[in-house]
């Protein structure tokens, strides 16, 4: 195998995905899980993209086993912020809503003004 990255891009994918921690964490995790799969390629250079999967296991497994590995506090902290941000998003499009329910109701409580200023004339 060439490049494992590229090759198991899908696989590494994956794994990030159920990782539930900062980006700084997620990278030096997968640097972890990288590093392994460049090894096993190199030691056996006819190994299929397949068989390196199989040797690192199941993504959900490798990402449980690394979410392990984190401190608690630090997930913790992710959690909060994520938490924090979803709450912040939320709050905002509440806002929104808010401003535009008003701004309609306010547009369809006025009169409708209607000023003539000059007068058309269609010829036939």
């Amino acid at each position: 195998m060439s490049n494992v990255r590229v090759e198991m891009a899908t696989y590494f994918q994956h794994i990030r995905g159920r990782l539930s921690c900062s980006r700084r964490y997620q990278d030096e995790q997968m640097q972890k899980i990288f590093r392994a799969a460049e090894e096993y390629a190199q030691e056996n250079p006819d190994a299929t993209p397949e068989e390196v999967e199989m040797y690192l296991g199941d993504p959900a497994e490798v990402a449980q086993a690394l979410m392990e590995s984190i401190d608690p506090a630090e997930i913790e902290r992710y959690q909060k912020r994520k938490k924090l941000g979803v709450m912040l998003a939320v709050g905002v499009l509440v806002v929104a809503l808010g401003v535009m329910t008003v701004r309609f109701v306010h547009l369809r409580s006025q009169p409708r003004t209607v000023e003539v200023t000059e007068t058309l004339v269609i010829h036939d």
